[in-house]
């Protein structure tokens, strides 16, 4: 909270990318934050307290729901934009040399290129997967049951380098994709209900799949409603 309240400050400061801030504010320089939170103080603490509020409210009303016997179903997006306080606060674990997007199908003769900053999965488990770990524990706080987004991004991230040079998937072979993937849902699916989309065949043996190991994850349809979501 405290990372995204200043970078919330300082981004209104700057009405720019905290990739072309000064380079101490760039780079998290230690020195360059203590002063920015001292100075922006007032404004961190309002931004804090609004979220506060909203988290109050929001944990008031899920609380009478579930009461109610009503599950309270969000979503989690499968990355995030270059320009956000996690990419700023964690940039160990992105790489900025390529951009996420989708191989060419049939909808598109040369894929999609959205733009997101590519995630260092490797370096991410060697450091005990802190960005997964924060998103999981909100997600599960805020909602009963949650869709991670674009799951097959999970086992395996189309990677389109800025240069233009040829595209590749991280990680690059099967086995580790598949790992890796059934790895992440067991992690997101650790405190809440996990619902993943299914939007059909997936060209290589990789297409996503529940862990075997026990997971409170399940399975969902594309285009269907929740209740024909089926235990995998």
């Amino acid at each position: 909270m405290e990372d995204w309240a200043l970078y919330r400050a300082l981004h209104s400061e700057r009405h720019k990318s905290w990739r072309d801030w000064e380079p101490p504010l760039r780079d998290r320089d230690p020195g360059a934050l203590d002063e920015a939170r001292s100075r922006l103080r007032q404004g961190i603490d309002e931004l804090v307290y609004v979220q506060w509020i909203a988290d109050s409210q929001w944990r008031k009303a899920r609380a009478e729901a579930n009461a109610k016997g009503v599950n309270v179903l969000g979503d989690l997006p499968f990355m995030v934009a270059e320009d956000s306080s996690d990419v700023w606060s964690l940039q160990q674990f992105f790489r900025f040399d390529a951009t996420v997007g989708v191989p060419p199908d049939a909808y598109s003769a040369d894929g999609q290129d959205w733009g997101l900053p590519v995630p260092r999965w490797e370096a991410m488990r060697a450091g005990g997967d802190p960005w997964l770990r924060q998103r999981a524990e909100r997600a599960a706080e805020l909602y009963d049951v949650f869709r991670v987004d674009h799951v097959v991004g999970l086992y395996r991230t189309y990677a389109r380098p800025v240069d233009k040079s040829a595209p590749f998937f991280i990680p690059a072979d099967e086995p580790r994709q598949r790992e890796q993937g059934e790895r992440v849902l067991q992690l997101l699916g650790e405190k809440a209900e996990v619902l993943a989309e299914d939007l059909g065949r997936c060209r290589t043996s990789s297409a996503p799949r529940w862990p075997q190991r026990r997971s409170r994850g399940r399975r969902c349809c594309a285009g269907r409603t929740t209740a024909a979501c089926r235990a995998t």
